[in-house]
């Protein structure tokens, strides 16, 4: 709970060396590894790797400028998405990096297989488990991402 409690501290505190660059890559480790979701949908095996990677990365200098206190508030707020600033705990980089790939990537899977075309959520018999149909979904979503820009 100490730990908890210092990282978002770390994390909101106003520093000289704080920079908007080093908020935005808990932005780009969050795009990476939802186009991992996808791309592992779409059976992309070499995007998978790839985008694991560069998330995994990304998110890497994001927690360790945390750590260091690089990251100000106001960047955090508008350059950090909530989803990576609640699964950023954790005793290490890799471990806190772990947790946000788990939430990320369940979260983008959730939303090709248990919401509808129009974003809202499906009822339980409806979720989508038929593999040709989430291959399918997978691989829209890839494209419409552009998630072949993603280096």
């Amino acid at each position: 709970m100490r730990f908890t409690i210092a990282m978002f501290a770390a994390l909101f505190a106003s520093s000289a060396l704080a920079s908007p660059e080093d908020a935005k890559q808990g932005r780009y480790a969050l795009s990476a590894w939802q186009c991992f979701a996808y791309a592992s949908n779409a059976g992309k095996k070499e995007e998978v790797e790839r985008l694991f990677n560069v998330g995994f990365e990304a998110a890497k200098m994001f927690l360790e400028a945390a750590r260091e206190n690089k990251i100000s508030r106001e960047d955090a707020n508008s350059n950090t998405p909530m989803i990576v600033l609640w699964s950023s705990q954790g005793p290490t980089v890799d471990f806190a990096a772990g947790r946000i790939f788990e939430a990320v990537s369940n979260d983008a899977f959730d939303k090709m297989a248990k919401t509808g075309a129009d974003g809202m959520p499906l009822p339980t018999e409806k979720w989508i488990t038929d593999k040709e149909l989430l291959t399918s979904i997978g691989d829209r979503r890839y494209r419409e991402a552009n998630c072949d820009l993603i280096k």
